[in-house]
């Protein structure tokens, strides 16, 4: 996972879509962890960054993170 794009390391506190900017963002992407509003705004993020929002099964998981849902996470 992008820990750089996560608005907690950020600093960022804003509740807002990422995508429209009017909204409250409600869902956040496994992949790039941005954050949506509506499934119109996670349709467009994915065509405009061609992302899949498929969750990096391989990616590295501190030993502090690391838990049974992370575990779980890779079926």
């Amino acid at each position: 996972m992008n820990s750089s794009l996560d608005p907690s390391v950020n600093g960022q506190t804003s509740k807002e879509c990422e995508i429209c900017h009017t909204e409250d963002w409600k869902y956040t992407c496994p992949r790039c962890l941005i954050h949506t509003c509506s499934v119109p705004c996670v349709k467009k993020h994915k065509l405009d960054t061609q992302c899949s929002g498929e969750r990096d099964k391989t990616a590295y998981v501190p030993l502090k993170s690391y838990n049974e849902s992370t575990m779980m996470s890779g079926k």
